[in-house]
């Protein structure tokens, strides 16, 4: 599968990220100019409406050295661990505000903003 995500750092800069078997996930269709440092975090754009925006995919690694196309890649180490997991599940809200209260009564939260 694959994700839309986004690199925060001096610049936000989006691709896409997904496994191809190994220890890390790919992210591809980052420009050449992007100057990508390792550390660098990688969350979810919610673009797709798949998965909501701002959730943490991993850490930048390292580049991937392929100078045959005309964009970058770059590895990511994933925020967690694929092998420990057994079942996900993501909550997305609830009609029922005295559950789920956000404080305006309408029992619906915010996706969480990138920081």
């Amino acid at each position: 599968s694959r994700i839309s995500a986004i690199i925060v750092g001096d610049r936000e800069i989006k691709g896409i990220v997904r496994w191809e078997g190994g220890d890390y996930l790919r992210m591809y269709g980052l420009q050449h100019i992007s100057n990508l440092e390792p550390g660098q975090n990688v969350y979810t754009t919610g673009i797709g409406g798949t998965f909501p925006a701002g959730l943490f995919v991993g850490t930048v690694v390292h580049p991937v050295d392929d100078d045959q196309t005309i964009y970058s890649i770059v590895d990511v180490e994933p925020a967690v661990n694929f092998s420990l997991i057994h079942e996900v599940f993501i909550i997305t809200g609830s009609e029922r505000s005295d559950i789920w209260d956000d404080g305006d009564g309408t029992g619906q939260f915010l996706r969480p903003e990138i920081q």
